[in-house]
């Protein structure tokens, strides 16, 4: 079980007080999160046998401890071959009528992985990147814990 979230008022002037206060409240989040992950993985093991026993009873939903459970179907595509997409987006470019499902894309975590090469080399971001790509540092409090 994690320990209690720290009781009493936040420290409001930058000190030791205040370190202390960041790191307890940090910790009794790690420690919540913790126990997330582990009711979350608890629950998921219990998932398929209980959408079974509903489909045997006949159900769609029940009340139970002030809450409902309840049978919910989705539809997802997937891939046949994962290393594929070209494939579906040529073929949906030539469904006119679907080619706007297809867009080029790209991932701006990874283009900041790449300004952060530069900058671990100690090169300027070359002009055709620094033309679309604004560079903004950021500074947060991390904790590394013993």
């Amino acid at each position: 079980m994690p320990e209690p979230i720290p009781d009493g008022p936040d420290p409001t002037t930058p000190g030791l007080d205040m370190l202390r206060r960041y790191v307890e409240l940090a910790r009794a989040r790690k420690d919540l999160e913790a126990m997330a992950k582990r009711l979350a993985y608890r629950q998921s093991r219990m998932e398929d046998p209980l959408i079974e026993w509903f489909v045997s009873e006949g159900l769609q939903n029940m009340r139970i401890l002030g809450a409902t459970p309840h049978l919910h179907r989705t539809t997802w595509a997937k891939l046949r071959d994962p290393d594929d997409r070209t494939a579906l987006a040529d073929a949906l470019h030539a469904q006119p009528e679907y080619a706007h499902y297809v867009k080029e894309d790209f991932n701006l975590n990874q283009i900041s992985a790449l300004v952060r090469e530069y900058e671990a080399r100690d090169e300027p971001i070359p002009d055709w990147l620094s033309e679309h790509v604004e560079v903004n540092p950021v500074t947060t409090l991390k904790i590394a814990w013993s």
